[in-house]
């Protein structure tokens, strides 16, 4: 079935990959970019690091604590502060992803090309 798709990797849903009925393909990505744009927001990364910094904190599960206890005193600390660093800056990390392949995907000149045989 995929095989069919001569553009597999526009399937991605950050790309428009089907020809809309209403709107043209370029209005349903201009729509698309516009919302993860508003969702990967510079202001919500920074807000994701602040919470991360000051107000995130993980209780460990009682396997962590066994895993933990397991340890020798010094190799326990440094993955006891591992699991805290990443627990708390995961969705800060998510997001700086994510905006990153935002960026990437609006100057593909590839896709803009497909986009235009969509139109067409």
């Amino acid at each position: 079935m995929f095989h069919a798709v001569p553009e597999l990797r526009f399937l991605d849903g950050m790309h428009v990959a089907i020809r809309p009925s209403r709107i043209t393909p370029e209005q349903m990505q201009r729509v698309v970019t516009r919302e993860y744009r508003r969702f990967y927001s510079r202001i919500r990364i920074a807000r994701a690091f602040l919470n991360g910094l000051l107000l995130r904190y993980r209780r460990l599960g009682e396997g962590q604590r066994i895993y933990l206890r397991s340890l020798r005193p010094w190799r326990r600390v440094r993955e006891w502060a591992w699991m805290h660093l990443e627990f708390k800056f995961a969705p800060w990390e998510m997001l700086r992803v994510g905006r990153r392949r935002v960026v990437e995907f609006m100057h593909d000149p590839d896709y803009n090309d497909y986009l235009a045989r969509l139109a067409g």
